[in-house]
């Protein structure tokens, strides 16, 4: 569906042709996925599913059949993790256990992964939140359009680019902490968990009213590489349960420079900071992250393509902050395993 299309009847749970896993003991659990179907299949109990229980009985299903093998995959990706192949270039991301990148292409689909098992490891997202926070505000009234502002304090936050009155186009890019945790106040606990469960984004769980300021920065909500691109996909597609308006904006406002053939690109960066409720960065952690979760970096997207070039190809690479030069590498090596599989990136800088 091209962007902007007819934003379809959203269901209860994720519309793929996934098959939701192997087990280890070899039992082939695809046809039970397939006959639990969307949320509307019921039950001979009359019970309806809902995305959690679904995922309650997915998980049940693998531990009855001494576990799964993948229990998740993007919408319309057809094959188990088995069917994963290993992307080329994996040699420029910093660290072969530390980092992964997926590559999904719906057009051929095909899965390219470097380290598929951390490809599916689920870690706080960070600024790449910004993406469905975005469209929540925008779907909520916190914010009128793209182009509201939200007046600076004057402090310096220890960012030189979040300082001065921010429109929401601005903070996106800027990543101006300090105007998404006031989106996050002004939507308020109640409504970002109703909203996260709409998305059908990561864990979908923002947790209490005390994580208002810092859920999509510590924690507890997370998400992995593997449901980033299932999630940007759906964004693209315009399928997410939103308005095709909303869906527009955050689109227009995530378009970064092009690629070298004059492809668009669109996309956030994220790193996991230390970063206080009143959204100044702080040199050492103090308290703010725990120290038993890794600091995760991010750079998610897609570049657009026409369909006669195989279509678009999303992608969502994540890696450990402690390693040398991790904040470059998120672009850097996501870019560098792109072009090695032969799809089109920026010029280098």
């Amino acid at each position: 569906m091209p962007i902007g299309g007819k934003r379809e009847k959203p269901t209860g749970l994720p519309q793929s042709r996934f098959i939701a896993g192997t087990s280890r003991s070899g039992k082939d659990l695809s046809l039970l996925v397939y006959i639990i179907g969307g949320s509307n299949t019921m039950l001979s109990t009359g019970l309806k599913l809902t995305r959690r229980l679904y995922a309650a009985l997915v998980v049940g299903l693998c531990a009855a059949s001494a576990g799964c093998a993948s229990v998740a995959g993007p919408a319309n990706f057809s094959g188990t993790q088995s069917s994963m192949q290993a992307a080329a270039g994996c040699d420029s991301l910093p660290d072969k256990m530390k980092a992964t990148m997926v590559i999904y292409q719906p057009g051929a689909e095909r899965m390219l992964v470097c380290n598929s098992a951390r490809s599916e490891q689920r870690f706080v997202p960070a600024s790449t939140f910004k993406i469905p926070h975005t469209l929540i505000a925008l779907e909520t009234g916190a914010v009128a359009d793209e182009n509201a502002k939200f007046r600076w304090d004057g402090k310096d936050r220890g960012v030189p680019a979040w300082n001065g009155d921010k429109s929401l186009a601005e903070a996106v890019p800027a990543s101006a902490v300090w105007v998404f945790q006031a989106i996050a106040h002004s939507v308020g606990t109640q409504r970002e968990q109703a909203w996260v469960e709409r998305l059908g984004y990561g864990n979908e769980n923002v947790g209490p009213e005390a994580d208002l300021r810092h859920f999509w920065l510590s924690g507890p909500l997370t998400i992995s590489a593997v449901e980033q691109v299932t999630f940007l996909e759906r964004l693209r597609n315009g399928t997410l349960d939103a308005s095709a308006s909303s869906m527009d904006r955050t689109r227009r406002i995530i378009r970064m420079d092009p690629a070298s053939d004059g492809s668009a690109i669109y996309g956030k960066t994220g790193a996991m900071l230390p970063i206080d409720d009143d959204g100044f960065l702080h040199k050492e952690t103090d308290g703010l992250l725990r120290s038993d979760m890794e600091r995760t970096g991010w750079f998610v997207g897609w570049i657009e393509r026409p369909e006669s070039a195989g279509g678009p190809v999303y992608f969502a690479m994540n890696l450990d902050l402690t390693l040398a030069g991790a904040m470059d590498a998120r672009t850097k090596g996501a870019f560098s395993v792109l072009a090695a599989n032969g799809f089109p990136v920026p010029a280098a800088k």
